[in-house]
């Protein structure tokens, strides 16, 4: 009988203990998530006020609207929203966010999570800015000057003058 109370307090401690961990796990987990979609949201609200801005034309819109495209694309594609903003045109600016802001509004705690992990991580982060951007350059470069084919010149002048480099 002595060892059946024994072997009964012994359970109630690691049952009671396990209870607490359990408890310490939810809460850490459940902090992280509200800290996640705090941090969505302010980058929301950053767009928000950026848009603003483009529509109102405060500052210089070339640069200011690159900036914003990436950075709207990019909080686009954490949050797995189908909005995004390819030219600067004001009904599209005001649709986009609009669609983004009830986006980030539909996400739990757990997906907030996993969109603020994506929209930190340096591969959505290439994926989206770099990937894009370097679509501008090929855009940019693509077309005729005096008979050549300027994205055909721009890569056999740079793959010439990488091999120049390494073959000397």
């Amino acid at each position: 009988m002595k060892n059946v109370r024994k072997i009964a307090a012994a359970v109630l401690t690691v049952a009671f203990s396990l209870m607490g961990c359990t408890s310490k796990e939810s809460i850490s987990k459940s902090t992280k998530q509200e800290e996640a979609q705090k941090e969505i949201k302010i980058g929301l609200t950053f767009l928000q006020n950026e848009c603003d801005r483009l529509i109102n034309k405060d500052e210089d819109i070339e640069r200011t609207f690159q900036s914003y495209k990436n950075n709207f694309n990019l909080l686009s594609a954490s949050v797995n929203s189908t909005a995004k903003v390819n030219r600067m045109n004001n009904d599209e600016l005001e649709i986009s966010i609009n669609n983004l802001e009830k986006d980030v509004d539909k996400l739990n705690g757990e997906e907030a999570l996993k969109a603020y992990t994506k929209y930190t991580s340096s591969n959505t982060i290439y994926k989206v800015t770099m990937m894009e951007n370097m679509h501008s350059v090929i855009e940019a470069i693509r077309g005729w000057e005096d008979g050549k084919d300027l994205g055909i010149s721009f890569f056999y002048d740079h793959l010439h003058s990488s091999y120049r480099c390494f073959h000397g």
